[in-house]
C-alpha cells in the first residue's frame, strides 16, 4: 500500500502566515502539520508517500522534509493548478499505478492510529473505506449516510444532514477510484469532488466503507485550530527533557517541558507544558503553559501563554502577556521600555 497526502490549496483562512510558506509545514509544537500523517504513515507500515504541492510551494516542501530517510520514501508531484480534491488525486495516477493506497489531507491533524484501518482495508477487501466522526454541526462537513456497513450516499455541507457523521479526511481506495475520477464535470465551484468520485463508485455498487472514529481530529484551516492542535499535542508532554549545551540560569522550569539544544534561560519562569526549540534566548520573561517556541527565538521582558511562535522571532518589551497568539516566522515585536530617571 502506497500514501497519498494531498496539500494544494491557498490557505486563505491561514493568511498572514500562509503567504510565505504552506499551511501543512506550519508547526504544531514544533513540527510540521504534515508530519504527523507522515509519521503516522510510516507507523503503519506504508514506506512510499506522495505529496501533491503547487509547483510554486514545492521547493518548500523539499527543503523542510526532504525525500524520506531510513525505509521512507517522500515523492513530490505537481497539480499545476487548483481544481479540487479528485483532481489532486488524478495528478498522483502515475505514481500510485494500480496499488491500494491511504489518502489523508494534508491540512488535518488526526489524532488516531492508522494500523487497524489498513488491517481492516485488506480483510474486508471494499473500493473504498471512510473514516467518519460524529460531529455536532454536520452541516459544516461532508456528511455520509449508510445502511448497514455501506456507506449509500455523500453530501457535502447538506442543510438538511442525513446523519451526524462527517468524514474525517482519512480514505483508503483501490485504483478504481480513477476510473471514476474520470467521469467527473466540475462542480458549481468550478472543481472536482472527490466527495463526486465517491459517489460514482457507491452509484455502480462498488462497496464503500466505513470505520467510526472517536478519536480527536481538526482541519487546521484557522488560526484557532492550529492552536488547539498544538494544546493537544503538548498535553500528552510528560517530562523535563533539556538537550545538549542548555543553559539555564537564575530560573524556574515548572511542569513538562522540552528545551532544544544551545538554548538560554535567564532570569526566568517557564510552566509546561511546553516546547522550545534550539538556539532559542528566554531572559527575563515568562513562558505559559501550551506554548510551543520554534528555533532561533528571542523572547526579552515578556510574557506568552497558550502560543505558537516561528522561527527567529523577536518578542522584547511587550508590557501586556500574549495569549492565544502565533507569532509569525521573523517578526519583531517591540514594545518601549520606559526608564524612570531619579534625582
Amino acid at each position: 500500500m502506497k500514501g497519498l497526502i494531498l496539500c494544494g490549496g491557498k490557505g486563505t483562512r491561514l493568511r498572514p502566515y500562509s503567504y510565505s510558506q504552506p499551511k501543512h509545514l506550519l508547526p504544531i509544537a514544533n513540527q510540521p502539520v504534515i508530519q504527523y500523517a507522515i509519521d503516522k504513515m510510516k507507523k503503519a507500515g506504508i514506506r512510499e508517500i506522495g505529496i501533491v504541492v503547487p509547483p510554486h510551494f514545492r521547493p518548500h516542501f523539499e527543503s523542510v522534509l526532504g525525500d524520506g530517510h531510513v525505509e521512507l520514501s517522500l515523492n513530490y508531484i505537481e497539480q499545476k493548478e487548483a481544481k479540487g480534491l479528485a483532481d489532486a488525486v488524478r495528478a498522483a495516477r502515475s505514481f500510485i499505478q494500480d496499488d491500494p493506497f491511504l489518502l489523508f489531507l494534508g491540512d488535518n491533524f488526526y489524532d488516531g492510529e492508522l494500523e487497524g484501518l489498513v488491517q481492516r482495508f485488506y480483510v474486508e477487501k471494499p473500493e473504498s473505506l471512510l473514516v467518519v466522526s460524529r460531529v455536532s454541526n454536520p452541516q459544516q462537513f461532508g456528511v455520509v449516510q449508510f445502511e448497514g456497513n455501506q456507506i449509500i450516499r455523500l453530501v457535502e455541507k447538506p442543510q438538511n444532514p442525513p446523519s451526524s457523521f462527517a468524514i474525517v479526511g482519512v480514505y483508503l481506495f483501490t485504483s478504481t477510484i480513477f476510473s471514476m475520477i474520470d467521469r467527473l464535470t466540475p462542480s458549481s465551484r468550478g472543481e472536482y469532488e472527490l466527495t463526486d468520485a465517491i459517489q460514482h463508485l457507491i452509484d455502480r455498487e462498488y462497496k464503500v466503507t466505513f470505520m467510526i472514529t472517536n478519536d480527536w481530529w481538526k482541519d487546521t484551516g484557522q488560526p484557532k485550530d492550529l492552536l488547539s492542535c498544538n494544546r493537544r499535542v503538548l498535553q500528552q508532554l510528560h517530562e523535563q527533557i533539556y538537550e545538549n549545551q542548555v543553559n539555564i540560569e537564575s530560573s524556574s522550569i515548572e511542569g513538562p517541558v522540552v528545551i532544544g539544544k544551545d538554548t538560554q534561560v535567564i532570569d526566568s519562569v517557564i510552566r509546561g507544558p511546553v516546547k522550545i526549540g534550539n538556539g532559542v534566548k528566554i531572559i527575563r520573561s515568562y513562558i505559559g503553559p501550551y506554548t510551543s517556541i520554534s528555533n532561533d527565538v528571542l523572547i526579552e521582558e515578556s510574557e506568552i501563554e497558550n502560543s505558537i511562535v516561528l522561527d527567529r522571532a523577536h518578542i522584547m518589551n511587550i508590557p501586556q502577556r500574549i495569549d492565544e497568539s502565533i507569532i509569525g516566522t521573523e517578526v519583531i515585536m517591540q514594545g518601549v521600555h520606559i526608564l524612570a530617571l531619579c534625582k
